[in-house]
């Protein structure tokens, strides 16, 4: 099979996963074994491996995911525009963020030329970093803004408030508390600037709830010994990881 055999049958496989919410595990799991399959015929090919990490991270396998993370990167090369979007979202769904920024880093410097195409990586990244002055210069691209108003006066705030630091210390409590039982994070805004941070992991409700009660506990112990002001328009989240939604929408194809 030819290398443009391999990604477009890769390719294909992984619009479909991107399709899925990831509580479609009867969909993800046939996926993941054609992806398995083209990574053991294709040892050194990179699209079967991200779309292998892709899977994983749908089924909550963060260490299996994180292993192919340097795998890929390891091999390195050239990546198209759709499966680098995929590969960055990837890396920083498991917490790989300087291997992100690394293939970010021109993009963001040409910003206007990447950012419809690139929209999801550097948000998530923004919000990643706590760059909120990166964030508030998405917004100003296109409909932007318009489209995600209140993620967009959730920045405004956070950028003139400077509470950067703030809000990598909190992202930084709930993944160093989840540790690889995190496998995919996201978030979503509500209609009075609230933006919830939602982390998910592959336990149930109970052990969710646990995880919860002790990370709050060290963001107010944090906001105390910082003496910064607590931000009241955040609030963080712990749901299992069948409940995280499609990309789809989200990615673009070429």
């Amino acid at each position: 099979m030819s290398n443009v055999e391999i990604e477009q049958q890769t390719k294909e496989i992984v619009e479909e996963l991107l399709r899925c919410d990831f509580s479609q595990i009867y969909d993800i799991l046939p996926a993941e074994k054609e992806l398995s399959i083209l990574c053991q015929n294709h040892k050194k090919a990179t699209y079967p491996m991200i779309g292998l990490m892709l899977a994983n991270i749908m089924l909550g396998n963060k260490e299996t995911a994180l292993k192919l993370a340097k795998d890929i990167w390891d091999i390195g090369g050239e990546l198209s525009d759709f499966f680098e979007e995929v590969y960055v979202i990837c890396l920083l769904n498991v917490g790989e963020i300087k291997k992100a920024s690394v293939l970010l880093d021109e993009r963001l410097d040409f910003l206007a030329e990447n950012v419809d195409k690139f929209y999801q990586p550097m948000v998530k990244y923004a919000l990643a970093t706590g760059d909120f002055e990166l964030l508030c210069k998405i917004g100003e691209f296109g409909n932007n803004k318009n489209n995600e108003p209140y993620l967009y006066l959730f920045a405004e705030r956070c950028f003139y408030n400077n509470s950067k630091n703030d809000f990598s210390a909190i992202i930084k409590i709930a993944i160093d508390n989840l540790r690889n039982n995190c496998s995919a994070w996201g978030y979503k805004t509500e209609n009075n600037g609230l933006v919830n941070l939602i982390f998910y992991t592959n336990a149930e409700t109970e052990q969710n709830q646990a995880w919860l009660r002790t990370i709050n506990k060290k963001i107010e112990s944090y906001y105390l010994s910082s003496q910064s002001n607590s931000d009241d328009y955040l609030n963080i989240k712990i749901l299992n990881i069948k409940l995280c939604p499609a990309y789809k929408k989200n990615i673009s194809a070429e």
